[in-house]
Protein backbone atom coordinates (compact mmCIF):
# COMPACT_ATOMS: atom_id res chain seq x y z
CA UNK A 1 0.00 0.00 0.00
CA UNK A 2 1.18 3.47 -0.71
CA UNK A 3 0.83 6.56 1.46
CA UNK A 4 -2.37 7.73 -0.27
CA UNK A 5 -4.14 4.47 0.48
CA UNK A 6 -3.17 4.75 4.15
CA UNK A 7 -4.37 8.35 4.29
CA UNK A 8 -7.64 7.35 2.62
CA UNK A 9 -8.16 4.56 5.18
CA UNK A 10 -7.41 6.93 8.04
CA UNK A 11 -9.92 9.39 6.59
CA UNK A 12 -12.62 6.70 6.24
CA UNK A 13 -12.07 5.43 9.80
CA UNK A 14 -12.18 9.00 11.11
CA UNK A 15 -15.49 9.66 9.37
CA UNK A 16 -16.91 6.40 10.75
CA UNK A 17 -15.71 7.24 14.26
CA UNK A 18 -17.24 10.73 14.17
CA UNK A 19 -20.48 9.31 12.77
CA UNK A 20 -20.60 6.71 15.55
CA UNK A 21 -19.98 9.30 18.25
CA UNK A 22 -22.68 11.59 16.85
CA UNK A 23 -25.13 8.70 16.60
CA UNK A 24 -24.55 7.71 20.22
CA UNK A 25 -24.95 11.35 21.27
CA UNK A 26 -28.28 11.72 19.41
CA UNK A 27 -29.63 8.44 20.80
CA UNK A 28 -28.68 9.49 24.33
CA UNK A 29 -30.36 12.87 23.88
CA UNK A 30 -33.49 11.23 22.50
CA UNK A 31 -33.59 8.83 25.45
CA UNK A 32 -33.31 11.72 27.92
CA UNK A 33 -36.05 13.66 26.15
CA UNK A 34 -38.37 10.64 26.21
CA UNK A 35 -37.66 10.06 29.88
CA UNK A 36 -38.40 13.71 30.67
CA UNK A 37 -41.70 13.54 28.76
CA UNK A 38 -42.71 10.38 30.59
CA UNK A 39 -41.91 11.98 33.97
CA UNK A 40 -44.17 14.90 33.07
CA UNK A 41 -46.92 12.50 32.03
CA UNK A 42 -46.50 10.63 35.32
CA UNK A 43 -47.07 13.86 37.22
CA UNK A 44 -50.19 14.59 35.16
CA UNK A 45 -51.46 11.08 35.84
CA UNK A 46 -50.96 11.61 39.55
CA UNK A 47 -53.63 14.33 39.45
CA UNK A 48 -56.19 12.20 37.60
CA UNK A 49 -58.42 9.26 38.48
CA UNK A 50 -56.75 7.50 35.58
CA UNK A 51 -53.84 6.44 37.78
CA UNK A 52 -56.22 4.59 40.12
CA UNK A 53 -58.11 3.18 37.14
CA UNK A 54 -54.90 1.70 35.75
CA UNK A 55 -54.15 0.17 39.16
CA UNK A 56 -57.65 -1.26 39.42
CA UNK A 57 -57.07 -2.97 36.09
CA UNK A 58 -53.75 -4.39 37.23
CA UNK A 59 -51.67 -2.13 34.98
CA UNK A 60 -48.56 -0.81 36.71
CA UNK A 61 -47.99 2.89 36.13
CA UNK A 62 -44.31 2.45 35.25
CA UNK A 63 -45.06 -0.36 32.79
CA UNK A 64 -47.80 1.75 31.26
CA UNK A 65 -45.56 4.79 30.87
CA UNK A 66 -42.62 2.88 29.44
CA UNK A 67 -44.40 0.47 27.14
CA UNK A 68 -47.11 2.73 25.74
CA UNK A 69 -46.57 5.35 23.08
CA UNK A 70 -46.53 8.91 24.35
CA UNK A 71 -49.24 9.90 21.86
CA UNK A 72 -51.49 7.13 23.21
CA UNK A 73 -50.86 8.16 26.81
CA UNK A 74 -51.73 11.77 26.01
CA UNK A 75 -54.91 10.66 24.22
CA UNK A 76 -55.90 8.59 27.28
CA UNK A 77 -55.23 11.56 29.57
CA UNK A 78 -57.37 13.87 27.43
CA UNK A 79 -60.21 11.32 27.45
CA UNK A 80 -60.01 11.08 31.24
CA UNK A 81 -59.84 14.86 31.69
CA UNK A 82 -62.92 15.40 29.52
CA UNK A 83 -64.94 12.55 31.04
CA UNK A 84 -68.23 13.52 32.67
CA UNK A 85 -68.79 10.21 34.49
CA UNK A 86 -66.93 11.36 37.61
CA UNK A 87 -69.39 10.04 40.20
CA UNK A 88 -69.53 6.62 38.59
CA UNK A 89 -65.75 6.57 38.31
CA UNK A 90 -65.25 7.51 41.97
CA UNK A 91 -67.78 4.91 43.03
CA UNK A 92 -66.12 2.13 41.03
CA UNK A 93 -62.62 3.09 42.16
CA UNK A 94 -63.64 2.99 45.82
CA UNK A 95 -65.51 -0.31 45.65
CA UNK A 96 -64.90 -3.74 44.20
CA UNK A 97 -67.07 -2.98 41.18
CA UNK A 98 -65.80 -4.94 38.19
CA UNK A 99 -67.77 -3.32 35.36
CA UNK A 100 -65.60 -0.46 34.14
CA UNK A 101 -67.18 -0.17 30.70
CA UNK A 102 -68.34 3.39 31.48
CA UNK A 103 -64.72 4.56 31.27
CA UNK A 104 -63.87 6.29 27.98
CA UNK A 105 -60.53 4.46 28.03
CA UNK A 106 -62.03 1.02 28.70
CA UNK A 107 -61.22 -0.57 25.35
CA UNK A 108 -57.81 1.13 25.22
CA UNK A 109 -56.84 -0.12 28.67
CA UNK A 110 -57.88 -3.66 27.72
CA UNK A 111 -55.46 -3.44 24.78
CA UNK A 112 -52.72 -2.06 27.03
CA UNK A 113 -53.26 -4.91 29.50
CA UNK A 114 -52.71 -7.52 26.76
CA UNK A 115 -49.46 -5.82 25.68
CA UNK A 116 -47.98 -5.94 29.18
Amino acid sequence: MNIFEYLFLIFIFSVLAVTGILLISFISGNFKTGQSLREGLSQRLGMLRMKKMLGKRGIGINDYLHKSRINDIERHIRACESCDRIEECDSSLNTSKEDLSFCPNDSEFKKVKTKL
